[in-house]
């Protein structure tokens, strides 16, 4: 099967978007591996270098997709592909792997992840690109926007099912508190050497 994805190169920010990254049914399948604890690892939402759980910053559900299992797999594979791309045509940053697929859960219950970078300065291998896969379709949740602030007014990213939003993991970011619903979101880090 070919897959089909689109490049919103108009905008002048530095996020790029790509739609339909993963078809419906890949999605369903990505939402089935991350609540599934034989083939995510589940795990508390915390902060910073120290790894603190801080509810009036960060709440969320989350887990950790296995790439160890070849069930898994192709997901990785599929982004390598997509990502490659991206930062070839856009960001141009000296990369070679993702750090982590992480599935988030985003609940009605106000779930939100504030204002925040994703450098990760602790590593030896930074994170250079961030990117969130949208796998809600907007219509089932309401809130749990994607902003990204450059200026005085912050961007917002497209909600649409299936489409991937890359960052550079320096630019400061959000995700507000979802009101109503379910919002999944695939979320993970391009990390590379130092920046010099």
């Amino acid at each position: 099967m070919e897959y089909q994805w689109y490049l919103n190169v108009e905008n002048n920010v530095p996020w790029v978007k790509a739609e339909t990254v993963f078809t419906d049914f890949e999605i369903k399948k990505i939402i089935e591996i991350g609540k599934d604890p034989e083939r995510s690892t589940p795990t508390e939402a915390k902060l910073g270098l120290e790894g603190t759980k801080d509810i009036k910053y960060r709440k969320c559900n989350l887990s950790w997709i296995r790439s160890d299992l070849k069930d898994n797999q192709w997901i990785f594979r599929h982004l390598s592909d997509v990502l490659n791309e991206i930062n070839k045509f856009h960001f141009k940053f000296d990369v070679d792997m993702i750090q982590n697929l992480q599935f988030t859960e985003y609940t009605s219950d106000g779930d939100f992840y504030g204002k925040h970078l994703d450098l990760g300065y602790e590593e030896s291998r930074p994170r250079k690109i961030s990117f969130s896969i949208q796998l809600s379709d907007p219509s089932e949740y309401s809130g749990g926007e994607l902003k990204f602030y450059y200026e005085n007014s912050p961007e917002i990213a497209d909600k649409k099912r299936g489409c991937l939003t890359a960052f550079p993991s320096y630019v400061l970011h959000e995700v507000t508190p979802v009101t109503s619903g379910t919002r999944y979101a695939l979320v993970g880090w391009i990390c590379g050497p130092k920046f010099r």
